[in-house]
């Protein structure tokens, strides 16, 4: 009887934890702040115009050349207990006086990288 009672006691402050103040339910936050950052549309002339989500690093090599400077580094999302999704990892390719490209890593099992953002900045310097 306990028992019962305090796992009606937890599912009532987990529901009363998602209504809002003005009565309506809403999502728990997940903590990540969101970040509004207006995007530059990219040139049809430019070389970045040519990449497209979802293309592969060799392929994004082949059409633009080779980056100035790249990143590696882990997502949130590879301390994630038997989580086996292609994005524990990220690459970032920088291309002076054109921006960056975002590359989604491989998995636990290997992979290459697919292009996840393209961000054109002109004012690009080329490095980390």
């Amino acid at each position: 009887m306990r028992i019962n009672n305090f796992i009606i006691l937890l599912l009532f402050i987990f529901i009363s934890g998602c209504v809002g103040t003005n009565g309506t339910t809403q999502a728990p936050s997940t903590g990540d702040a969101e970040v509004a950052t207006q995007r530059i549309p990219i040139p049809s002339n430019c070389p970045f115009a040519k990449i497209k989500k979802n293309m592969g690093l060799k392929q994004v090599t082949d059409i633009i050349g080779q980056p100035n400077d790249q990143e590696a580094y882990a997502t949130g999302k590879a301390f994630i207990p038997f989580y086996m999704g292609s994005d524990i990892s990220q690459l970032v390719y920088y291309y002076k006086g054109l921006g960056k490209i975002y590359f989604a890593g491989g998995g636990p099992f290997g992979g290459s990288g697919r292009v996840i953002d393209i961000v054109y900045d002109p004012s690009e310097d080329g490095y980390r």
